[in-house]
């Protein structure tokens, strides 16, 4: 990049707004489902991020215990992030230690 030409404005680069969650709902683990579960269950879900801080494209990425995707789809689905200028993806890892 070359710096701007006298008269001539700078270029103007585009701030990233840092995602700020502002509502989060607990996955929902069913009783049945806690007491076959051990420690260090992971999750990684995808999605985006609209202007208005509700979510689409919602996704599993990465699991290592299919039987909590479902609960952890629905929680997600329900997050709220604070408005943005323009839509922007996001990934989350929730870890579930269920043995404590």
């Amino acid at each position: 990049m070359q710096p701007a030409k006298t008269g001539e404005p700078a270029p103007v680069t585009a701030i990233e707004v840092p995602l700020k969650l502002v509502q989060y709902i607990e996955p929902e683990i069913p009783q049945r489902l806690r007491a076959r579960l051990r420690n260090n269950n992971e999750v990684t879900v995808a999605f985006t991020v609209n202007r208005d801080g509700s979510l689409s494209d919602v996704g599993i990425r990465a699991t290592t215990n299919r039987a909590l995707d479902d609960a952890v789809l629905d929680a997600v689905r329900q997050w709220r992030y604070g408005p943005l200028p323009e839509p922007r993806e996001g990934t989350v890892q929730l870890v579930f230690n269920l043995d404590e």
